[in-house]
């Protein structure tokens, strides 16, 4: 057993067991009757709201992309997208569905470091533009929200993230390094890491690709919150719209750490915790999430069929172009 099957198979373990003492806690007979009594209508807008916020998010991998001088069709960008969703079923939350993010975007021709260094500042874009959200929220309702420790939480998280960008995008870090690569083990990647550096800090110098890249990022996160609104909506929750643009931000950074399957157990337990703060019952809160993971399902299962469509399509054109030259080197 390799490093990766292990790796999987603790994660599997972690998300089985988070789910069994989470189910352990909850009133299960209230928790069917919670998901029996669903409104369709609301459950169905919540739905259409998730796979609009990942169109629209489609287009700031566009802006990096173009501004990376690659080619950016946004239909093709929306499909790799959606892939990411379905591998991230599988794999460790965020991190799965961007490594075949880039995997997909190489595959379709995009030049390999630019493959990589637009997903990466894409994402890192995503994670700014959540934790601001979060601080708009706190700032329009902290008086209402009576937990202090969340308005630390996220004014600590906006100190990390300037404070990480700072010290990441200098171009000493890359010259300090320098003695790192000199081992072993390391010394052949250096002309790769270092190519794929640069690439990201030429990307973060323009203003506005990251003012354009957050509008959009901005955008979709609310649209993708709304979803939630909604789906809580369906379940006959009337919480205030204010705690779900201060909650789910943050749920969604936690459920980003790869300890789990897909973020499960991690996620529920995260939509548990913050919800009771203001009362919600811990059996409404899971059942929230578990709706909010059949977007992520929905939308993954959709990603299924474009990645098994484009194999497909790419196997018959590679099963044409071996008859093709079969018949020229055989013409009489």
């Amino acid at each position: 057993m390799n490093k990766k099957q292990l790796f999987s198979i603790l994660q599997v373990i972690v998300s089985v067991s988070l789910l069994v003492i989470l189910f352990s806690r909850i009133d299960i007979e209230s928790f069917l009757d919670l998901l029996a009594r669903i409104r369709p209508a609301y459950f169905f807008l919540g739905v259409l709201c998730y796979f609009l916020s990942m169109v629209i998010i489609s287009f700031r991998w566009l802006f990096i992309v173009r501004t990376a001088n690659e080619h950016g069709d946004i239909f093709q960008l929306v499909k790799i997208n959606f892939v990411g969703s379905f591998f991230s079923m599988f794999l460790p939350t965020a991190a799965g569905g961007d490594v075949a993010r880039m995997y997909e975007s190489s595959r379709r021709g995009m030049v390999g470091t630019n493959a990589v260094s637009t997903v990466l500042l894409d994402r890192a874009i995503g994670l700014i533009s959540l934790v601001l959200i979060s601080i708009a929220a706190l700032l329009a309702g902290y008086r209402y929200l009576g937990v202090l420790s969340l308005v630390y939480l996220v004014l600590g998280l906006a100190v990390a993230f300037g404070v990480s960008w700072r010290l990441f995008f200098n171009l000493d870090l890359i010259h300090r390094l320098k003695v790192v690569f000199q081992m072993p083990l390391l010394v052949r990647v250096e002309p790769t890491v270092k190519k794929l550096y640069l690439s990201l800090y030429e990307l973060q110098l323009q203003p506005g690709l990251l003012l354009s890249t957050l509008a959009v990022s901005i955008i979709a996160q609310v649209i993708e919150i709304s979803s939630a609104v909604l789906l809580a909506r369906s379940l006959g929750l009337d919480v205030p719209v204010f705690y779900f643009f201060t909650f789910v931000p943050l749920i969604w950074l936690i459920t980003m750490v790869p300890v789990s399957l897909n973020g499960l157990g991690i996620r529920e337990g995260a939509f548990a915790f913050f919800f009771s703060q203001i009362g919600v019952v811990s059996t409404a809160a899971v059942s929230l999430s578990l709706l909010v993971y059949a977007c992520r399902l929905l939308a993954g299962i959709s990603g299924g069929f474009f990645f098994l469509g484009s194999s497909m399509k790419g196997s018959f054109r590679n099963q044409s172009e071996g008859a093709l030259g079969y018949e020229e080197t055989h013409e009489p």
